[in-house]
């Protein structure tokens, strides 16, 4: 499992790297923004991994009634809120991203797309995401697998 967690982290960062290398400040003058949502913290050590190697602010994304419990209970309660049509409230964010010239927007994948809370923000605040790129981490088709067989834990299984 350490191995795999690894190769997923590799190819993250390496997807990283093409991003800057494309979207990348000019001259390190523009201001940069690492924005994130992360449930169990594979997307935060993506985050700041990215954070160190721009020099960029960092902020996470929180939900007023954070997802907890086992990986099945978030994916239940998501399956609830995306048939419901209703999208998670955020806290406020500390950042103005109106003032920043570059936003790095990382999140999981949920159901083959973004996480709720992204969703949330984006219809929150639509004119502020302009310029910028994203990355984002997934690792359920792999907890599927692993939980299905018996090899996992639901507990231990997280994107």
């Amino acid at each position: 499992m350490k191995k795999m967690k690894r190769y997923l982290m590799i190819a993250a960062m390496a997807v990283g790297a093409f991003l800057f290398a494309s979207c990348g400040a000019k001259n390190g003058s523009s201001k940069q923004l690492v924005l994130y949502y992360s449930q169990t913290g594979a997307t935060e050590q993506v985050a700041q991994q990215i954070q160190q190697l721009l020099g960029a602010d960092i902020e996470a994304i929180e939900l007023e009634n954070p997802y907890s419990g086992t990986y099945a209970e978030t994916i239940d309660r998501v399956g609830k809120e995306r048939q419901a049509g209703t999208l998670p409230k955020l806290k406020a964010l500390k950042s103005d991203i109106s003032k920043y010239d570059v936003i790095y927007l990382g999140y999981p994948i949920w159901y083959g797309t973004y996480a709720m809370p992204i969703s949330s923000l984006v219809s929150e605040k639509p004119d502020n995401i302009v310029s910028g790129s994203r990355f984002t981490t997934a690792g359920n088709f792999l907890c599927r697998y692993l939980t299905g067989s018996g090899r996992l834990s639901d507990q231990r299984c997280a994107t």
